[in-house]
């Protein structure tokens, strides 16, 4: 008699127990699913500011931004790749920071 009132619990606890697991899959599920959208969004996000920074850059016609001890140096490029202007304190200093700063948030 008492293991016939135990198989009429099992129903219920199996079912209780299906229940359960798809609870916690469909919160995995949705987890993950915010996750990778998070990280799509932070991916393409950077890439499209990288792509917007070059852009800038080859309009700019920068070459190369490298920061010194002493002051802030920028090569231009020309329109012969030979010839280099090296500009060392320009009066569009705000330029050269605002492309330097953005260099070492790309790196």
């Amino acid at each position: 008699m008492r293991t016939l009132r135990n198989i009429k619990w099992l129903p219920i606890l199996m079912g209780f127990t299906i229940l359960a697991i798809a609870a916690f899959q469909f919160y995995w599920l949705k987890k993950a699913y915010q996750r990778e959208e998070r990280n799509l969004e932070m991916r393409t996000n950077m890439m499209f500011r990288e792509t917007v920074f070059a852009l800038q850059g080859a309009k700019l016609k920068l070459d190369k931004v490298l920061s010194d001890s002493s002051a802030t140096r920028v090569f231009i490029r020309e329109s012969a790749p030979q010839k280099r202007k090296f500009r060392n304190n320009a009066p569009d200093q705000k330029v050269v920071n605002l492309v330097d700063i953005v260099t070492k948030k790309v790196k």
